[in-house]
């Protein structure tokens, strides 16, 4: 069985992230479906070449001026997939190993699987706590193992989708409270689940295992998920005004934790450093100084390997 993997990049993300695809195509046999979200036109050139040099490649833009948002863009594409399966995967994602072997002997028994924790994050996700406002994308499970997925690294039954968001008229958009069906709402009050905002897929997610089905997060041990590199690469080509505008903009709409995060204030900066740095030919940069030990390993460890990576694709994404 050859998997298809949807992996959206929006604007200012291609020519950094392009070759982690390179990645999952040697380390599996899965198809890979490109998608550009408000892309430049340098951008979709470089999807273009791609996809007409690997066999295994396709790519699309998206119907949008500006960008998509990313349920709605997981929507679109869900709405046209006739496979078996519908699976995507963030763009800041890399292989360093054969990855499907850990999901594959599962499809036939779930729902959905879910994997792709960020590098600075327990391989399993995150625990929600009941006082949380915003179910995010890095929360896994309740504390009770209840599942909630994730759009980092997802494989639906596109059977059991479909028959979902037919029955319920859910999707994969970001649901704030007040547009949750009562029905819903009540069966999130009952679970202790009450939030003021839910990324995309978590109400579909529950739902799923609320009619019956059965749903799995697992750790990933040849997935390297960056985390929040899209985002990053999209701000960091503005202005410091318009940064500091959609900053502000993210934090009212219940992103405060991610933005103020230290994935988002040193990991990912750093590594956004790195892939400049590679894409550039320059040395890579050392990891910040605020760093522990730890963290400081873990940045090593994941330049080197991203070095080695971009090494093997031997330039053919710029």
């Amino acid at each position: 069985m050859s998997l298809l993997f949807h992996i959206i990049y929006t604007r200012d993300t291609v020519p950094l992230l392009l070759f982690f695809a390179e990645s999952l195509l040697r380390w599996s046999n899965c198809r890979l479906h490109l998608v550009a979200n408000g892309c430049a036109e340098t951008e979709l050139t470089l999807l273009r070449k791609f996809a007409a040099r690997e066999p295994y490649v396709s790519w699309e833009a998206l119907p949008t001026e500006g960008i998509m948002m990313h349920g709605d863009a997981l929507n679109y594409l869900q709405e046209r997939c006739a496979a078996d399966h519908f699976c995507f995967l963030d763009s800041d994602i890399y292989a360093n190993g054969p990855f499907l072997e850990t999901f594959t002997p599962q499809l036939n028994h779930c729902a959905a699987l879910f994997s792709g924790a960020s590098v600075d994050e327990p391989p399993a996700g995150c625990l929600f706590e009941a006082t949380e406002k915003v179910m995010s994308g890095r929360f896994s499970h309740t504390k009770e193992g209840l599942c909630l997925g994730s759009t980092y690294f997802a494989i639906y039954d596109n059977r059991r989708l479909n028959a979902l968001r037919q029955s319920t008229g859910l999707n994969f958009k970001k649901y704030r409270w007040s547009e949750i069906p009562d029905i819903y709402q009540a069966q999130l009050e009952a679970a202790g689940l009450r939030c003021e905002i839910y990324e995309p897929g978590k109400l579909l997610n529950l739902l799923l295992q609320w009619g019956g089905e059965r749903i799995s997060y697992q750790p990933g041990p040849h997935l390297r998920h960056l985390g929040g590199l899209s985002r990053y690469a999209s701000l960091s080509g503005l202005s410091l005004g318009l940064r500091l505008k959609i900053r502000v903009k993210l934090m009212l709409q219940g992103e405060f934790r991610s933005l103020m995060s230290w994935s988002f204030t040193q990991t990912v900066p750093y590594f956004g450093a790195v892939l400049n740095a590679l894409q550039e030919g320059r040395p890579l940069p050392a990891p910040p100084s605020t760093a522990d030990e730890a963290g400081a390993k873990l940045m090593r460890q994941v330049a080197h390997e991203l070095a080695e990576l971009h090494a093997h694709a031997g330039g053919k994404f710029v």
